[in-house]
């Protein structure tokens, strides 16, 4: 505002020292000045709004946003990463890569925090321990899973010793896509492949065991023929 009360004195000053022909000439070059950097300026945010628009346009098909009863809502690119909240745990699995050929083994990391005062139960105890089932798939082969080291817990309501996971903790599972010449050109009919699966566990706190929970898991990816 400042600016525009300064050049109005000014044009009001250089009108009582100008011939009236002298005072239209720069009146219609001021007017034209003004209206060439409205013009610029509109423009300017024009050209800002489209790249701006065009910017989450082209980004809007590489995300999915998905959101389940008691599920954190989450915007993941091509659902290739999955992020689930239960009454008992907090996880988020990726699968990579991004892109699956005939040959091309693949890691589903899934990445679990056990919630306040809760454990889950790791292989070789006789609970159901914490793992991710795949659902067979022709063209797929499943490797065994890597886990880390468990730590010893003492269920003291029936002093028994289980091997157990209370802090938070990544399993790594690897599949093959296309493990044989038959699997591979199946594999290259397709554009697409899914790859569907489910993390089960069995958690505790210090005096409740409860039933066990299964989680449905889905990822979809393109395939590189």
């Amino acid at each position: 505002m400042g600016a525009r009360v300064d050049h109005a004195d000014s044009i009001q000053r250089m009108a009582t020292l100008t011939p009236r022909s002298e005072r239209e000439r720069l009146g219609t070059r001021t007017w034209a000045t003004a209206f060439g950097r409205a013009t610029g300026l509109m423009c300017g945010l024009l050209l800002t709004f489209v790249a701006m628009a065009g910017g989450e346009l082209a980004a809007g098909p590489a995300q999915a946003t998905t959101r389940q009863s008691g599920d954190r809502a989450a915007t993941t690119p091509a659902a290739r990463v999955v992020s689930r909240t239960t009454p008992h745990l907090a996880f988020t699995t990726a699968l990579s890569p991004e892109i699956i050929g005939p040959g091309t083994r693949a890691s589903i990391v899934v990445d679990v925090t056990p919630k306040k005062g809760m454990h889950v139960y790791a292989p070789g105890s006789i609970y159901r321990p914490i793992a991710i089932a795949i659902e067979p798939h022709p063209v797929l082969r499943v490797h065994d899973p890597v886990y880390p080291k468990p730590t010893l817990y003492v269920f003291k309501p029936l002093n028994e010793e289980v091997l157990v996971y209370s802090a938070p903790f990544r399993i790594v599972l690897d599949i093959t896509a296309g493990d044989t010449a038959d699997d591979q050109a199946r594999l290259r009919s397709r554009s697409r492949l899914t790859i569907k699966g489910k993390l089960e566990y069995q958690a505790c706190d210090d005096t409740v065991c409860y039933l066990p929970t299964s989680v449905p898991l889905e990822w979809t990816v393109p395939v590189k023929r």
